[in-house]
């Protein structure tokens, strides 16, 4: 279900954190497809992996938390999808690491390759605890924020495609807010390295001299698109999939 909404969501959104990340790296703007799509078989096989991690462990850390509970509570909801996508940044951070780092000419493995040679893994995750907090505010809105919001939208519209739309750009623009400097300083780190090791207080601290606070709002328009896109993408792939086998264990059950 996870791997699925995550293949999706790449195919159609890997431009927009490639324009992204270029913006918070000043780097020329370009609408060059071999710019735009460079890394997006990685990017694919790591979101995969991510979305399913997020789906995945929540249901785990729902079951491993709050066995006993016969309904579980907003707050804890978005405790344990907060924790599943702070899982999910140990795929999503060496992943990105090598994406900022992979040049047109030069494709992802070598990247790879050469940043390991210059740092081991831990080169690889530069700025884990930033991806940590940013996946896990990601997880959060997707899995709880969308199905909450459509709850509450559902009463006043009859089209349910149209509910979960309005619900997943909601959600999504929430979690684009809440995540947005997280993700600034997560690239200040990054792209720093391997000529120098930054800290997450020393990346706050460079944003602001460099620009001010818009350093840590620098590429939030395309990354807001990406990220109300991809909320919604995934949460109506996710829904429909759990749809599908709900139906299907009903039949089952029913069946002789």
């Amino acid at each position: 279900m996870g791997s699925i909404a995550g293949a999706t969501e790449v195919i159609i959104n890997h431009p927009l954190w490639r324009i992204k990340t270029r913006m918070q790296t000043k780097q020329s703007f370009t609408l060059k497809p071999n710019v735009l799509y460079s890394g997006i078989v990685p990017n694919a096989a790591s979101m995969i992996p991510t979305t399913a991690m997020q789906v995945g462990f929540n249901g785990c850390f729902q079951n491993l938390f709050f066995k006993d509970a016969k309904e579980l509570s907003n707050s804890q909801q978005v405790t344990t999808a907060f924790l599943a996508g702070t899982v999910s940044s140990l795929v999503s951070c060496p992943t990105e690491m090598v994406m900022t780092h992979q040049t047109k000419e030069v494709n992802f493995y070598p990247t790879a390759k050469n940043l390991y040679q210059q740092g081991n893994y831990q080169r690889l995750f530069t700025a884990l605890p930033a991806t940590a907090l940013r996946e896990g505010m990601f997880a959060a809105f997707f899995l709880v924020g969308t199905p909450m919001l459509k709850k509450h939208i559902s009463p006043y519209c009859t089209n349910d495609n149209f509910s979960s739309l309005v619900a997943g750009m909601g959600a999504g623009l929430g979690a684009t807010i809440a995540s947005q400097g997280i993700d600034s300083i997560k690239t200040e780190q990054q792209s720093a390295a391997p000529k120098m090791i930054v800290s997450f207080n020393r990346a706050i601290k460079n944003l602001y001299t460099k620009e001010g606070v818009y350093g840590f709002f620098k590429g939030s328009v395309p990354r807001g698109i990406r990220v109300m896109s991809a909320v919604t993408i995934l949460s109506s792939v996710k829904e429909k999939m759990e749809n599908r086998f709900n139906d299907y264990d009903s039949r089952s059950k029913l069946a002789p």
